[in-house]
């Protein structure tokens, strides 16, 4: 999440992502949207079915075969062009 520079409430920006970051709200997330969260604190407020799903979770050997993209600057266009059409 991030908060824009000249966002006009910033206090009640911090205080909602605040919320969002607690355990249980975290947990929430992972029920409604299937993906994993930052805290794992919210692990233990997951029914065992998704708290053990390697879907959500990948195991360190999974996520050690993936790889992240970094700044490929003016060549995001081409990116988004192929993933446009891909989307079709």
């Amino acid at each position: 999440m991030v908060i824009p520079k000249h966002a006009e409430n910033k206090d009640a920006t911090y205080a909602f992502i605040n919320v969002l970051m607690k355990p249980e709200n975290q947990a929430v997330l992972v029920e409604d949207i299937g993906y994993a969260v930052p805290n794992l604190g919210a692990l233990k407020h997951l029914p065992d079915a998704l708290r053990n799903s390697e879907v959500i979770f990948p195991p360190t050997e999974v996520k050690q075969k993936g790889q992240f993209l970094s700044n490929i600057g003016k060549a995001v266009s081409i990116y988004n062009q192929y993933w446009l059409e891909l989307k079709k």
